[in-house]
């Protein structure tokens, strides 16, 4: 072997200090992260009974369309049918939200706000006529 590092470049001898490459070298860490993000969307869509089935991550070709991704998120082909039952969940789930957040908000509304208690705090148990109905301890 050193007859052969005598041969070669002084250059190229300097490059054998570099490190070498693993497989993590070929790592797409755009692609990681599209992943990441596309396996979100779909476990998000779950909860709704809404499935993405030919939901993909695809690499986008700057010279077609110029953007800032490396990759995007592609949903796929949707028939007609589904896109229609997809909307429809959706819509019934916001319809539901809605309802339930204007509820919350009018039990909070109507609640009455916290009186603030005039009487000294002697420990921990409210008066009788206050709350838990029982007496003091000493009292019958």
């Amino acid at each position: 072997m050193d007859g052969l590092r005598k041969k070669i470049p002084h250059e190229r001898r300097e490059m054998d200090h570099i490190r070498k490459i693993g497989p993590e070298y070929f790592d797409d860490s755009d692609r990681t992260e599209a992943t990441a993000v596309g396996v979100d969307l779909v476990n998000a869509f779950i909860p709704y009974g809404i499935l993405l089935d030919a939901i993909n991550v695809k690499q986008v070709c700057d010279d077609c369309h110029p953007s800032e991704d490396s990759y995007r998120i592609d949903l796929g082909l949707v028939s007609l049918d589904t896109a229609r039952e997809m909307t429809g969940k959706l819509r019934d789930m916001t319809q539901e939200f809605s309802r339930l957040h204007e509820l919350t908000a009018n039990v909070q509304v109507d609640a009455e706000p916290d009186k603030p208690n005039d009487k000294p705090q002697t420990g921990t148990q409210p008066d009788a006529d206050e709350g838990w109905g029982a007496p003091k301890p000493g009292e019958k």
